[in-house]
């Protein structure tokens, strides 16, 4: 049930934050660095909120040095939907370095939904696989 809870607030206010960003035409730059802010702060609604604008938006922070710690929110929050979020943000950006790093997380996940995921990301590019 929290788990619902926080995917109805984090919907909600992706929806809220979409529109604010539709109607405001913002520089690229600033839309960037809220995003990276958002992913570094203790706040867990705006790490929630950021990983969304992510998958929305994955050119805007591509180039900007934040999947590390988009691949340490998916490592280590305690929170399986977070880490869902998180996992979507790193194939969204497709890095192909950090891509690969998902065939060694397959092996060792425990959460069986996390797995199927990682499975499904991993089934799009089969090369990844085999360079195992």
């Amino acid at each position: 049930m929290r788990t619902f809870k926080i995917f109805v607030v984090s919907l909600l206010a992706l929806v809220i934050v979409t529109d604010c960003f539709a109607q405001q035409p913002t520089e690229p730059n600033q839309f960037r660095d809220d995003l990276i802010q958002f992913i570094k702060s203790n706040d867990e609604g705006l790490k929630i909120l950021a990983l969304q604008m992510i998958i929305v938006n994955p050119d805007q922070v591509r180039s900007s040095g934040i999947a590390y710690d988009i691949y340490a929110i998916f490592r280590t929050h305690p929170n399986d939907g977070v880490r869902q979020l998180a996992l979507n943000a790193i194939y969204r950006m497709n890095y192909v370095w950090l891509l690969q790093k998902l065939t060694d997380d397959y092996y060792s996940e425990t959460n069986p939904l996390i797995r199927r995921q990682i499975a499904a990301i991993l089934k799009k590019y089969p090369v990844l696989v085999a360079m195992r």
